[in-house]
């Protein structure tokens, strides 16, 4: 009685033979995993094969153009690999390109090791390789032997920019004038507490500024001329004594007779002395009556104006606090700008009534 028929399904890979195609193809998926060569229980063997360093010295130069496509490598690798099917996908570069991610791990578990180890800390950037790499990380965590190695050494790298970290900041805390933040705190609360002078946190607004400054600026006035302070033309002195065809001294102190509040004094310098922002086009020569040559600056011929941007930071000297109230000006000349003639509403303008081209 013949218990076996004859084996005609043979396995390609290690030769045995079966009668029923059902058992080859239950056979071959054994193949499908890798062979890890084990250092001890649990911890894969890092060194190469022999047939990784024959590899290595000969790399193959030409790679089947379909492991270059990402849908079509993986979908012929599921068709022949099943659930192992990302073993049998080809590495495209390095010096086992050509070779499937199931022989990396079969014959050179260090280099799949390293190649892993700097695609977790630094990254890829190139498509290609971001898929291979991050794909074999996936087949990889699948074999705790060869997962021991890599865990170990991202745990190592991990230790190692803790310890450089602890180190440069041990230096700085061993210079005799570092001060962490919590002491800092606690001096300025401590100086806070024993201060002689009381600390006012009540926000200043520039109304109450305003008298401090024209008092102040008055002073000045006053002091570089020798005679008391009095509402004067300073156009000539702020910009080196370049006339100003068009400036009016009542603009920076108006009289107590009239109705306007005359210009923020914020804006006065900016509107006098800057080229870029300010009123008045750059210096110009020209002789006057007496036959003086002498310079002047012309209104520029727009109505609105703004600031100089604010500092945002501080070189040097600290900026004029007037820098940081500034405000855009509109000056109205439809005059010397639109060349209309349109009486002034206000009942105390200084202008003659009847002169042309008053504003």
């Amino acid at each position: 009685m013949q218990l076996h028929g004859p084996k005609g399904y043979v396995c390609e890979v290690c030769g045995k033979s079966f009668s029923l195609k059902q058992q080859l193809s239950s056979h071959q998926k054994q193949h499908l995993y890798p062979c890890i060569r084990l250092y001890r229980q649990g911890e894969a063997k890092l060194q190469c094969t022999d047939a990784a360093k024959s590899v290595a010295v000969a790399p193959s130069k030409a790679v089947d153009p379909s492991c270059l496509d990402s849908e079509k490598a993986e979908a012929a690798a599921k068709k022949a690999g099943g659930e192992m099917w990302k073993g049998q996908l080809v590495v495209t570069f390095g010096k086992y390109a050509g070779q499937s991610f199931r022989w990396l791990l079969e014959n050179d578990v260090g280099w799949v090791m390293w190649l892993l180890s700097e695609y977790c800390q630094k990254g890829e950037k190139n498509d290609l390789l971001k898929w291979q790499k991050e794909r074999l990380l996936q087949y990889a965590r699948e074999f705790p032997p060869v997962t021991f190695h890599l865990d170990k050494r991202l745990e190592e790298s991990r230790k190692d920019k803790g310890k450089k970290a602890e180190s440069t900041l041990s230096k700085f805390q061993q210079d005799p004038d570092y001060a962490s933040d919590a002491e800092l705190l606690a001096a300025a609360e401590t100086v806070l507490e024993e201060s002689e002078v009381a600390v006012s946190t009540q926000l200043t607004t520039w109304g109450e500024l305003t008298p401090a400054v024209s008092q102040d600026s008055s002073h000045s006035l006053s002091t570089s001329q020798g005679r008391p302070s009095s509402p004067v033309d300073t156009s000539a002195s702020e910009t080196g004594n370049i006339l100003l065809e068009g400036w009016q001294k009542y603009w920076e102190h108006p009289p107590p007779s009239t109705q306007a509040n005359g210009i923020a004094p914020p804006n006065i310098k900016w509107l006098k002395c800057d080229e870029m922002y300010g009123l008045f086009e750059r210096p110009s020569r020209y002789k006057n009556a007496k036959g003086e040559i002498v310079e002047r600056r012309l209104l520029k011929e727009k109505m609105q104006f703004h600031p100089p941007p604010i500092p945002t930071s501080v070189k040097g000297g600290l900026p004029n606090m007037m820098a940081f109230f500034t405000t855009p000006a509109f000056f109205w000349r439809p005059v010397g700008v639109m060349q209309a003639k349109i009486r002034c509403p206000s009942s105390n303008c200084p202008a003659p009534p009847d002169e042309a081209g008053s504003e």
